[in-house]
């Protein structure tokens, strides 16, 4: 048997319901997975009166949520006291000041910045691309080493409205400034992911019937392909590796290199005395 496989194996229990599976080769195990929520959230305003012509405001709200053991992108742990394949992290800001100026009645500009900014991690605690994830339907594996995927969404946005006011007519001119950013750390791209997937494939790697004096009685549509894919797998008999390989150029990066995207934008549109200019993107760099 392989050291490999001996390890694996050894990280599973016995099976325990055998209304699944082939009757034969496979069976199956049942156990309660539990997911856990930890999540908390805050919202601090402030509101000042400067004197009779300036005003001025803050406001920010902040918060947590993680889900241990992911349920929904497969973070249950594979069996009983081994750890949660994924967890996913996220937290959310926002954030905006205003300064309200009022220099007489007819005349008000108000100024507002502010920033909303979003992170989640689906992160996966045993990635490591220097081992190899064995993928199948032999037996359900207790480890992982796949990268998981992390983005961050950030928004800076300046607005500043000038209104004055004449007589029967109402003149508003104003600014709009939003610079965004969207970076985007992945350990999957183009279906492949940048850690090795190794499988035990028959179909690849065949059995050969004779050598490994298979009986002849096997059903040959179900049984036989488990049994063989089951040979493979304990002996380490690699059916095909799959890897995801960044590109740099006309080069690739070495294997498990993450794949890294940065994309920053800046939007700009005023308008004039009630006259709306198009807005427009200035620049966008994906890196």
């Amino acid at each position: 048997m392989s050291s490999i496989t001996q390890t694996t194996i050894g990280k599973i229990p016995l099976p325990d319901n055998f209304t699944v599976g082939d009757g034969l080769n496979l069976a199956g195990y049942t156990f309660t997975p539990i997911e856990n929520e930890k999540q908390y959230d805050a919202t601090i305003k402030i509101d000042r009166a400067i004197n009779a012509h300036n005003s001025a405001s803050f406001r920010i709200a902040f918060g947590q949520q993680n889900t241990l053991c992911d349920t929904v992108n497969g973070g249950n742990p594979r069996f009983p006291g081994l750890p949660c394949p994924v967890n996913m992290y996220r937290k959310p800001l926002n954030w905006a000041a205003d300064w309200r100026w009022s220099p007489t009645p007819l005349i008000t500009n108000e100024l507002v910045v502010g920033q909303n900014h979003f992170f989640f991690d689906f992160q996966i605690p045993s990635a490591d691309a220097s081992k190899p994830t064995f993928t199948g339907a032999d037996i359900t594996q207790p480890d992982e080493y796949e990268y998981g995927n992390k983005r961050t969404l950030d928004t800076v946005q300046i607005v500043d409205n000038f209104s004055i006011l004449h007589g029967a007519h109402a003149f508003k001119a104003g600014v709009n400034i939003r610079l965004q950013s969207h970076t985007d750390t992945r350990g999957s791209m183009a279906g492949q992911n940048v850690s090795p997937l190794v499988d035990s494939n028959p179909s690849i790697n065949t059995v050969d019937p004779v050598a490994f004096n298979l009986p002849s009685a096997i059903n040959q549509t179900y049984d036989r392909p488990n049994l063989e894919e089951s040979i493979n797998f304990l002996l380490g008999r690699v059916g095909q590796i799959s890897q995801g390989f960044v590109a740099l150029g006309e080069e690739y990066a070495p294997g498990g290199t993450l794949y890294d995207i940065n994309d920053r934008r800046l939007n700009y549109a005023q308008s004039d005395f009630d006259r709306t200019h198009h807005q427009f993107d200035l620049r966008s760099t994906p890196g």
